[in-house]
């Protein structure tokens, strides 16, 4: 018994061979009706069309044979086999290894070639960082940081929104690299056979989406800040020269210059509000509004002037607030928050009466 083990093992290993297995495609029984031989003498003729024709056919002849769920067969069929520009470098490197195992095999028939080729290529392929699978890089056969470097290797303009996808994601406080690579992970997991670049895009668009919504409102609040440092600038330099007027006009005795002529609403509320925030000033503006109700109030006739006078007990303080507050009422804004119109003061002094 002992020397028949040999012989009985001998032809189960052969049928294992042939089966296949997860790295190697199986030899198939039906053989093309093509040799290296006609291959290569096309190919030497330069007659192209004759040499893509009978090499089209063979493989074809192999579609209908690796149609299985092994590792190999299943990235035979996504990425060997596909006709999308994507994998044009994949197809020319795999057309010119055919092109060499058939120089190096003249007389070998072309379906026991283009399987071999395939086997021996197959570790290649599915390794690589643009072409690889998610099983591949799940091993560690390639690292997300190889996966980034393909965009300075390989010039290919169909990655430019990947690119760009990363780039944001990657410096997003809110997500980051990390957020990438357990996505990865995540989606590889579950998808083994998936081609990374190919299949994997999907894993993070739509938090591309939220960082680029992000970015959208950062801009928006880094122009809303410049507008917020502008306007306080614009503020300052107003506050500035108009306090100087008024220090002016104190010195020269016109001060009645600056309150006797029509005052509207809204540069009483400047004068007001420049009284209460600027402590440079304070004093000089608070001045300049009593000075501006003392005028208003002559404009009355005494029966009103008795009224505000009873109404707010005589203090110009008080009356000068709810002349602000009123002139508020009084005033429309645009979206930007901008007067665009305003009511004399006089008629807001009515409106207290």
């Amino acid at each position: 018994m002992k020397k028949l083990i040999p012989l009985i093992l001998i032809p189960l290993l052969q049928a294992c061979g042939d089966a296949g297995s997860d790295t190697e495609l199986p030899t198939i029984k039906a053989k093309s009706a093509y040799t290296c031989s006609q291959y290569n003498d096309y190919r030497a003729n330069g007659d192209v069309a004759a040499q893509m024709r009978i090499l089209s056919s063979t493989l074809h002849q192999l579609d209908t044979e690796y149609t299985g769920s092994t590792p190999i067969e299943i990235y035979y069929r996504h990425a060997l086999r596909s006709e999308g520009s994507y994998f044009y470098r994949l197809r020319k490197e795999l057309t010119a290894a055919l092109d060499k195992a058939c120089l190096d095999n003249n007389k070998a028939n072309l379906t026991d070639v283009a399987t071999k080729t395939i086997n021996q290529k197959y570790p290649l392929f599915s390794s690589d960082a643009y072409y690889g699978t998610c099983r591949a890089y799940n091993n560690g056969l390639f690292t997300y940081d190889d996966i980034k470097r393909q965009f300075i290797d390989i010039q290919l303009g169909m990655r430019s929104n990947e690119a760009i996808i990363i780039s944001a994601i990657d410096n997003s406080p809110k997500y980051g690299e990390g957020y990438i690579k357990q996505e990865l992970t995540n989606y590889c997991n579950n998808n083994l056979d998936a081609i990374v670049w190919q299949d994997v895009s999907n894993v993070f668009n739509s938090a591309y989406i939220i960082v680029g919504e992000d970015n959208r409102k950062a801009h928006i609040e880094r122009n809303i800040e410049a507008l917020r440092k502008q306007e306080t600038e614009e503020l300052s330099r107003s506050r500035e020269w108009l306090a100087t007027e008024i220090i002016n006009a104190l010195k020269d005795n016109k001060l009645n210059e600056l309150t006797q002529s029509s005052v509207r609403c809204v540069d009483f509320q400047k004068r007001y509000d420049y009284g209460l925030i600027d402590d440079k000033y304070q004093s000089v503006f608070t001045q300049l509004t009593d000075e501006t109700v003392k005028h208003l109030l002559i404009t009355l006739t005494p029966e009103e002037q008795e009224n505000i006078n009873i109404k707010f007990n005589g203090n110009k303080r008080h009356i000068a607030k709810a002349l602000r507050e009123t002139c508020e009422i009084g005033v429309a804004y645009d979206s930007y928050g901008r007067p665009i119109r305003s009511t004399e003061l006089e008629d807001a002094l009515l409106k207290l009466l």
